[in-house]
């Protein structure tokens, strides 16, 4: 999942500036507004909403819904011929999935292992993450964006989102609260 939302986000800071310029044809000052939207989800939804909505319905449909979101962030530099609106709003929605990248990262690994190897954990799955997604996957993409066109980073990129909600689907719930009314509720259950 690392390397899934890793790559996600360096083609979209790659990639969307430049099919929205040359492909769609924006403005720069209209890019650059579309580029301060992602910004400004990855500020409220990936730093404040999505790690406190996880605390409430759980790390594992949290992380799942906001991957499936960030599909939506290449498709609006995809579809930027629809209103200039709504191809903001999508990809203010889309970079939801920053909000994934904090839990699938540090904070489901670190509820995950012992406390003694919390931060190792975290180190491989960022150096991992960061050299397949953040190294290897922008080479790669910039080659299949000569040979293919500047959409298939794109593409790539959507894939790269619902490919971690699907590897999210072999997750198990990490969060305090959640577990806690999982123990009750089957408590209850077998009583």
């Amino acid at each position: 999942m690392s390397c899934c939302l890793v790559t996600w986000m360096m083609l979209g800071w790659t990639f969307i500036p430049l099919y929205l310029v040359r492909v769609q044809q924006f403005s720069a000052a209209k890019m650059g507004w579309v580029m301060a939207a992602l910004g400004a989800a990855g500020a409220l939804i990936g730093a404040l909403a999505g790690p406190a909505i996880s605390d409430r319905i759980g790390r594992k449909p949290t992380i799942i819904l906001l991957c499936m979101l960030g599909a939506l962030s290449p498709i609006a530099a995809l579809v930027g011929s629809a209103p200039y609106p709504v191809v903001l709003v999508l990809a203010f929605i889309g970079w939801a999935a920053s909000g994934a990248m904090v839990l699938v990262m540090a904070t489901v690994p670190a509820e995950s292992v012992v406390v003694h190897r919390i931060s190792t954990t975290i180190a491989i799955i960022q150096a991992v993450g960061e050299l397949v997604g953040g190294v290897m996957a922008p080479v790669v993409a910039g080659k299949a964006a000569d040979l293919y066109g500047l959409a298939t980073p794109l593409y790539v990129e959507a894939v790269c989102a619902v490919g971690a909600a699907i590897l999210a689907l072999g997750l198990s719930e990490t969060a305090p609260q959640v577990r806690r009314r999982m123990s009750d509720a089957l408590a209850k259950a077998v009583a």
